[in-house]
C-alpha cells in the first residue's frame, strides 16, 4: 500500500508541476492587444559554426517578430539584430530585455528558435559560435534558460511568457561522455519557472521537435503558433490546445507540445471582446473555471514522506530516494534504508544475505555487526564440517589449491561461466580526462572470479523469470528501441542498477556455495586490462576485442564472439555498458579507495559508475579507463551488468 501511495503521489506531482494554473480574474473585462505595454525579445540561431545549421530558425524568429508586432508587442531583436546571435550577443540583448521589462513593468515575451541542449536537469540555449567538446563547458559555453528566467523575473512585472522551439537533438551528444548523452540526446528538461511565468515547449520534455514538413519555411510548432497569435477572443490556454492539435497531427503523434508555470489572469495575443453584459449563448464568452492549485514540490517530497517514514521496507525508501534524491528528507531515507537492510538479514543464517548488506553499505552503522555475525556462521560451518564428510563447497579443485591461475574457470549450478583474476597492483585510470585522473596506484589484495560475460537473456529469465520485452516494457516510451539483439545468449540490457542488485540478491538466495555481487569499478578496470597498460588489455585492436558503433552495425550481439582478454574475459571492450557498486564522482579518484573497494561515500550519490563501451558508443568509450555513469533507476538498451562470485 505504501508503495502504491507514492507512487500516486509521483504521478501527481509530475502532472501538476507541468500544468498551467489559471484563476480566471476578471472575466469580463479580458486584455486588449493596444491596452497595455507589451515588450518582446526574439532570436532565431541556425548558422551555427561547429554544430549542426538549422534551416527554419532564423525564419521562425523573423516571422515571429512580425506577428508579435501586430499583435502589439514592441520587439528587441527579431530581424538582423536577432538572428545568429554569439554567446556574448544573446547575454547582452537578454540582459537589455530585461532592463527594459523592469521599466514598463507590462508583459514580457521570449522567443528562440534554434539548438537547445539539456544538461544535468538545465535547459541551455546554444549560441552560433559555440563549441562544446565536453559537458562540463556548457555552463561557460552556452547562455542558460534560468538566465532568461532570472532576467525577467527581476523585473517584478505582472506576466511573462517564454516560447522555446529549441527541443532538438544535441549537436554535441558524440562528444559528451555522459551516459545519457551517447548517441542521440534529445530534447529540454522541465524549467520550474518562478510563479508568474510560463514557459511553451515546441514538445514534450526528452521529446524532440520536427523543423519543418513539407514546403514550409518554419518548423512545425511554430508554423501552428504564428497561425493561431493573430486571433481574438483565444485565450493563451485553449490557444495552445490548437496549437498542440495542428502539431500532434502535422508530426503523426509524434510531437506535443508542453507548457508549465503558475499563472493568476488570463492573457490574449489578438485582445478580446468585452463580453461581461452578453447572457445569451456567445462564441466569445468564456465560461468560469474553477482555479487549480498546485503542490509544490517540496509539499509532494514531504507528503511522500509521511507515507514511507515508518515503513519497514527497504524498497520504499529506495523509490523515496529514486523520485527524490535531493529532497528534504533524502538523509533520513538513506539512514532509514540502511536500517531496514540490516533488520531484514541480521537474524539470517544465510551469509549471502549478510554479505549483500555489507556490498550494498560497506561503510554502514551495521557492518561491524554484519562482518561479526558473518565470522559466526564461518565459523559454526566450519565446525559443522569437520563432524560431517557433506559439505556445500563446490567441486572445484581450483577453488582450494594454493595457486590458482589467471583465466581459471568455474560454472555454478545455472552454468554462468566465471574466469579468475588473481590479486596484484595496477596503475588505474588515464591523464586522457578529468574524471579518469589522477592515475593512482590500486591494489587487489585477493583475486577475484568475473563473469566471463555479462549476465545473458536466458541467464536473466531463469532467476527473474521475465524476459526481454518484459523489461523493454517498463522502460520510458524514447527508449524502447526494438530489435536491438534478442535470445538467450544475448547480453540482458533493459536493466538499471537496482535491479541488477536484485538479480544479485535472488542469486545468492539460491545458497549455490558461491556469493554474488557486482564488481566495484576498481575490480572492473583491473579485470578489463587484464595486466596491460595501454587503452584496451589485449593483443588485438578494438575490433578483435568488442563490439562499438563502427562495427556493431547498431545492434548488440551474442556474448562471447570477440577475442578474449588475458583473464578470459568477453566484451568488456564493447557489446554493453556495465554496472559497477560504485558511486559517481565525475571529478576523478580524488578521495577514492585504493584497496579496490567501491567508492559510495565520495561524489554523486544519486548515480552509479558504468564500464566498458557499447554497440552504440564511439571507440573512446570502449577504453580500459572509460567512465560514465547515470541515475540507478534507468533502463537503456545499450546498459547492462555481469557479476562477480565468491566462495562462500
Amino acid at each position: 500500500m505504501l508503495k502504491r501511495k507514492l507512487a500516486a503521489v509521483c504521478i501527481l506531482f509530475c502532472l501538476f508541476s507541468s500544468s498551467v494554473v489559471f484563476a480566471q480574474a476578471d472575466r469580463g473585462a479580458g486584455v486588449k492587444a493596444t491596452g497595455e505595454k507589451r515588450l518582446a525579445l526574439v532570436i532565431g540561431n541556425g548558422a551555427y559554426q561547429n554544430a549542426t545549421v538549422l534551416d527554419n530558425p532564423t525564419n521562425d524568429a523573423t516571422d515571429m517578430a512580425k506577428a508579435l508586432q501586430e499583435v502589439g508587442f514592441e520587439v528587441i531583436g527579431g530581424g538582423r539584430d536577432g538572428l545568429n546571435l554569439s554567446q556574448s550577443q544573446m547575454e547582452t540583448l537578454i540582459a537589455q530585455f530585461g532592463r527594459r521589462l523592469a521599466e514598463t513593468k507590462g508583459t514580457g515575451l521570449f522567443y528562440y528558435a534554434g539548438h537547445g541542449v539539456m544538461s544535468n536537469g538545465q535547459n541551455y540555449l546554444i549560441p552560433v559560435d559555440a563549441n562544446i567538446p565536453d559537458e562540463d563547458l556548457i555552463k561557460y559555453k552556452a547562455v542558460s534558460v534560468g538566465y532568461v528566467l532570472d532576467k525577467m523575473a527581476a523585473a517584478r512585472n505582472t506576466f511573462n511568457l517564454v516560447i522555446l522551439d529549441a527541443c532538438r537533438n544535441n549537436p554535441f551528444a558524440r562528444q559528451w561522455r555522459t551516459l545519457r548523452d551517447v548517441g542521440d540526446s534529445k530534447g529540454l528538461a522541465n524549467s520550474n519557472p518562478p510563479r508568474g511565468t510560463l514557459v511553451l515547449y515546441a514538445t514534450q520534455p526528452g521529446g524532440t521537435s520536427i523543423d519543418g514538413v513539407g514546403n514550409s519555411k518554419n518548423g512545425l510548432f511554430t508554423q501552428a503558433l504564428l497561425k493561431e497569435i493573430k486571433k481574438p477572443n483565444l485565450e493563451l490556454d485553449p490557444l495552445v490546445k490548437l496549437v498542440a492539435r495542428e502539431v500532434e497531427a502535422g508530426s503523426n503523434q509524434k510531437q506535443s507540445p508542453w507548457k508549465e508555470g503558475l499563472y493568476s489572469g488570463d492573457f490574449y495575443f489578438a485582445g478580446r471582446t468585452t463580453a461581461s453584459n452578453n447572457t445569451g449563448n456567445n462564441s466569445n464568452t468564456v465560461p468560469n473555471e474553477t482555479p487549480i492549485v498546485a503542490k509544490d514540490s517540496a509539499a509532494v517530497e514531504r507528503e511522500a514522506w509521511s507515507y514511507v517514514k515508518e515503513s519497514s521496507d527497504p524498497q520504499d525508501f529506495r523509490s523515496f530516494l529514486t523520485d527524490f534524491p535531493n529532497g528534504a528528507n533524502a538523509g533520513n531515507a538513506k539512514i532509514k534504508l540502511e536500517q531496514a537492510v540490516w533488520d531484514a538479514v541480521k537474524n539470517s543464517g544465510d551469509k549471502g544475505k549478510l554479505q549483500g548488506y555489507l556490498n550494498e553499505f560497506p561503510s554502514g552503522v551495521n557492518a561491524p555487526l554484519a562482518k561479526i555475525r558473518i565470522r559466526q556462521l564461518d565459523t559454526a560451518a566450519t565446525n559443522s564440517n569437520s563432524n560431517n564428510s557433506t559439505t556445500n563447497t563446490p567441486t572445484n579443485p581450483n577453488l582450494t589449491s594454493g595457486s590458482i591461475t589467471a583465466g581459471t574457470v568455474i560454472t555454478n549450478s545455472l552454468g554462468m561461466k566465471f574466469a579468475y583474476s588473481p590479486a596484484g597492483t595496477f596503475q588505474m585510470g588515464s591523464t586522457q580526462s578529468v574524471d579518469e585522473g589522477p592515475v593512482r596506484t590500486v591494489s587487489i589484495g585477493q583475486g577475484f572470479y568475473m563473469g566471463r560475460t555479462e549476465v545473458t537473456q536466458g541467464q536473466w529469465e531463469q532467476v527473474m523469470g521475465t524476459t526481454i520485452g518484459q523489461q523493454r516494457d517498463k522502460a520510458p516510451k524514447p527508449e524502447r528501441a526494438k530489435g536491438v539483439g534478442e535470445g538467450a545468449d544475448y547480453p540482458m540490457y533493459y536493466v538499471n542498477w537496482e535491479e541488477a542488485k536484485e538479480y544479485i540478491q535472488r542469486l545468492n538466495a539460491r545458497n549455490d556455495g558461491y556469493i554474488y555481487s557486482l564488481p566495484t569499478e576498481a575490480e572492473w578496470e583491473y579485470a578489463a586490462r587484464a595486466g596491460t597498460t595501454g587503452d584496451y588489455g589485449g593483443n588485438g585492436s578494438l575490433d578483435a576485442m568488442g563490439w562499438y558503433r563502427a562495427n556493431s552495425g547498431k545492434t548488440a550481439h551474442p556474448v562471447g564472439q570477440k577475442q578474449p582478454n588475458a583473464f578470459g574475459l568477453y566484451d568488456m571492450h564493447g557489446n554493453l555498458f556495465e554496472w559497477c557498486e560504485d558511486i559517481v564522482n565525475d571529478k576523478g579518484y580524488a578521495g577514492s579507495p585504493t584497496d579496490g573497494s567501491a567508492n559510495v561515500s565520495v561524489g554523486d550519490s544519486s548515480k552509479r559508475v558504468l564500464r566498458g563501451g557499447a554497440w552504440i558508443g564511439v571507440a573512446d568509450f570502449a577504453r580500459s579507463a572509460d567512465r560514465v555513469g547515470s541515475e540507478p533507476s534507468v533502463r537503456l538498451n545499450y546498459a547492462g551488468f555481469r557479476i562477480l562470485a565468491h566462495l562462500r
